[in-house]
């Protein structure tokens, strides 16, 4: 397999720092201009960027940044959904599998879980499957055709202040010591994140440039 700083964006293009686990890209680092919040950007995999950008905007979304080329990676567009909810549309050009191990899922706080489901649906061809959480509140599965779950979605807590976003769920062994270690680093933790998976223990929290993000043990199951 190439190496992954391959895919780096240099020099005139872009700085594009790679985060890098077991020798693979699982994602990477962008400016933003002023004064856009920091945040994360999930990218969904679409047979063409341009076509699901089109319908995204006819279901209400917004085209945030319309389809680009990133030479030998694929083709992508920002769109913010309608309750602004930031996520990428991806339609990729290469042949190397999606890496695993370090982005668990991304789950979306918004807050209205039934028009977000509706969207998503429609646009993905998804299905979304409701159940209570802890505390009886009400979470969203989403699932593909094939039936394997890709993203959950849950009403906004009360401890996060932010617009509705995608949030990424970072694997980690030992939830304790990565919260500590995260808030020695400049992080503020909000909590925990309520997930129906009981054997999951899940951390959010605002990295140091306040882009929401949750740390998660899996159970043994």
């Amino acid at each position: 397999m190439e190496h992954a700083d391959a895919f780096a964006w240099t020099g005139e293009a872009a700085d594009y720092p790679l985060i890098i686990a077991g020798g693979a890209a699982h994602g990477g680092f962008v400016g933003l201009p002023k004064p856009t919040a920091a945040h994360w950007l999930p990218y969904i995999a679409v047979a063409d960027a341009d076509h699901s950008a089109e319908r995204a905007a006819a279901l209400g979304a917004e085209i945030a940044r319309p389809a680009f080329d990133v030479p030998g990676v694929g083709r992508s567009a920002v769109i913010r959904d309608p309750q602004g909810a930031a996520f990428c549309l991806f339609t990729k050009a290469h042949g190397f599998p999606v890496p695993a191990g370090a982005f668990l899922s991304n789950v979306l706080l918004t807050d209205d879980l039934s028009a977000s489901a509706e969207f998503y649906t429609h646009l993905f061809g998804w299905k979304a499957n409701s159940a209570a959480g802890p505390e009886h509140r009400q979470h969203t599965f989403f699932q593909h055709a094939q039936g394997a779950v890709v993203a959950g979605a849950q009403q906004t807590p009360s401890v996060f202040e932010g617009e509705p976003a995608w949030i990424p769920l970072l694997a980690v062994q030992n939830l304790t010591a990565s919260t500590e270690k995260a808030t020695a680093l400049g992080a503020r933790v909000l909590g925990p994140l309520d997930t129906i998976h009981q054997e999951a223990s899940a951390s959010l929290m605002l990295d140091p440039q306040d882009a929401p993000v949750t740390l998660m043990q899996p159970g043994d199951h």
